[in-house]
């Protein structure tokens, strides 16, 4: 298997013939950051490691200036930091929402901690009676004609990451989010006082508006990752329906399939 893997070499198919590209060298900046990035994200690139050209390049099969290109994505984004004759190292992690609950901060996101405060925490940015949208209404399948709407800025470790718009039928009373890891289901019940019936996700990447892009800290247009949620209880009545906008450069979304 390693005679074989070192003999590999990558072919690309194009209109005319296969192309063989030079073999064990990674040269797509694309590869490479993907791969950097899926290492800060998971913890396997320790927090404050230091990333050095040669070393990654040599242990990625990758050459220097594809190395070189990713790194500066990656410092671009806020993820590591070079410095003249300091070299490169990781300053920040990745939030790992997973779709079965509520945010919920990766085992390595407490090395990031940095600071004697709360890891996450959120702030009401505004709570009132709307006139819902015919999407809202029949989302929800409302009754009244007003619905509750509050609007929440989402942070980790003082940084803003999420701005979380949620929709309630009136009588329901508006709280702060509850960031404390549990899973969906007891955070509904806790919530509601019901048992949660099931649970509807759409994630989009979307461009992100000015207003937003100021409260997260990003430019306007910038890509977000933008989750609906609709939470129905057991009793079949839609309670909640949530938009959270994420930032694209410090959020990922992670889903476990379980075999039969």
């Amino acid at each position: 298997m390693q005679q074989l893997a070192a003999k590999a070499c990558t072919v690309v198919h194009s209109p005319g013939r296969p192309r063989v590209v030079r073999p064990d060298l990674q040269t797509s900046v694309r590869r490479v950051y993907t791969l950097l990035r899926a290492g800060i994200r998971s913890g396997t690139l320790a927090p404050d490691a230091q990333l050095v050209e040669s070393e990654v390049a040599a242990l990625m099969d990758a050459s220097r200036n594809s190395v070189r290109r990713a790194l500066q994505m990656l410092a671009a984004e806020g993820l590591v930091s070079r410095e003249p004759r300091q070299g490169t190292s990781i300053v920040r992690g990745i939030v790992r929402v997973s779709l079965d609950q509520r945010t919920v901060p990766d085992q390595s996101s407490a090395l990031w901690r940095g600071g004697n405060g709360p890891l996450y925490r959120s702030e009401l940015l505004e709570c009132r009676e709307v006139t819902p949208s015919e999407y809202v209404r029949t989302r929800l399948a409302l009754r009244s004609a007003t619905v509750t709407m509050s609007e929440h800025l989402v942070y980790l470790l003082n940084e803003p990451v999420s701005v979380c718009l949620v929709y309630t039928p009136v009588g329901l009373a508006a709280e702060n989010l509850q960031l404390e890891n549990r899973n969906r289901a007891c955070a509904f019940r806790h919530r509601f006082g019901v048992e949660l019936g099931r649970h509807e996700d759409t994630v989009e990447a979307v461009a992100c508006e000015a207003r937003t892009g100021t409260l997260l800290g990003v430019r306007a247009g910038s890509p977000i990752l933008l989750r609906e949620t609709l939470a129905v209880g057991a009793d079949g009545v839609p309670r909640e329906l949530t938009y959270k906008y994420n930032r694209g450069d410090r959020v990922a979304v992670v889903t476990v399939t379980e075999g039969p």
